[in-house]
């Protein structure tokens, strides 16, 4: 893929490497697919795209919680976790993949098997998530780096969501 053009296509911060988003950008099924009976790399790289999910939840997470202590500084705790465990629900990275366009002009890989709905939209969550994660570990493990990335380019959704659960 060209970087320059995922560069400016995700708005994405200056990173000191660009490997792990590409490798976030390509669903552990397009990997099997792509690697032509390589198993043995084939299982890196899932494991790698795997690590960079569970790292990119943990940071969007995060994200998430900061996000709304700054939005509603008075807000107690009660409050916080019912808006909170709605943005981090599991549909979320859904949304949030949709919002910054992951499904558009082939940005994301997927195998072509996954021909469901329903499971491209959660292969786009993935994708999301692992984003997050390189991110993150691209930025030398600086969190401002990914946590404002993802209040630039996810603010809208965000709003969207918690005028939902005010509603």
């Amino acid at each position: 893929m060209d970087t320059e053009w995922i560069k400016e296509r995700l708005q994405l911060p200056q990173l000191k490497t660009y490997d792990r988003i590409e490798l976030a950008l390509c669903h552990p099924s397009h990997i099997s697919d792509a690697s032509r009976g390589n198993t043995t790399e084939s299982q890196r790289l899932r494991r790698q795209h795997n690590h960079l999910e569970y790292m990119g939840d943990l940071i969007m997470n995060t994200s998430i919680g900061d996000y709304l202590c700054r939005k509603f500084p008075d807000a107690g705790s009660g409050k916080l976790t019912i808006i909170s465990s709605k943005l981090k629900d599991r549909d979320c990275a859904r949304i949030y993949a949709f919002e910054i366009g992951l499904d558009q002009d082939n940005l994301a890989r997927l195998s072509s098997s996954i021909d469901d709905t329903a499971k491209q939209g959660k292969a786009f969550g993935d994708i999301f998530e692992a984003l997050m994660g390189a991110i993150y570990l691209s930025s030398d493990r600086n969190f401002s780096v990914a946590r404002d990335w993802f209040f630039l380019r996810c603010t809208h959704a965000l709003e969207s969501l918690i005028a939902e659960v005010e509603a």
